[in-house]
């Protein structure tokens, strides 16, 4: 519908509607898509809890280096800074909070399993880099005149 309309579209994030190729991102309107198909993956080697890669550019599995949070706040911004006064849509749906709890100082998944965490490491991922992430994005989308963040009341 808004690619009909002129606008280029991108979605950076957790996608979690399905594995199979009919559900990608890319199959469902967004011209570019980084991030992973479920709802988790540990931060560090962006991998499922049986261990399978599954962090994506457009239809690709690819491997990257770096905190998940921050490599979707990254592919964000470079594509906003690459848009020109063409109308757009970006959707950035972050996996943090989601489990496993890892902050950015901590590689390794808490002893207990994917679902142990504490209040503090909560709010570093919350507060320390989905947020982070986020205001990055304003500077650029701000560039453009009008950005609108989030449900409007």
């Amino acid at each position: 519908m808004l690619k009909s309309r002129g606008y280029d579209t991108a979605c950076f994030g957790k996608w979690h509607l399905g594995y199979p190729d009919k559900f990608s991102p890319i199959r469902h309107g967004f011209d570019e898509y980084f991030g992973i198909l479920g709802g988790n993956a540990d931060y560090f080697r962006h991998t499922e809890e049986d261990g399978a890669n599954v962090l994506r550019h457009n239809e690709t599995l690819i491997r990257r280096e770096g905190y998940l949070t921050d490599l979707i706040g990254d592919a964000a911004v470079r594509w906003l800074r690459r848009r020109s006064r063409k109308p757009f849509f970006l959707y950035v749906p972050f996996n943090a909070p989601h489990s496993p709890y890892q902050s950015h100082r901590q590689r390794e998944i808490p002893e207990g399993g994917w679902n142990k965490g504490d209040r503090r490491t909560y709010a570093e991922m919350v507060a320390a880099r989905a947020w982070a992430a986020t205001a990055r994005c304003v500077g650029p989308s701000r560039a453009f005149g009008k950005a609108e963040f989030g449900p409007r009341a």
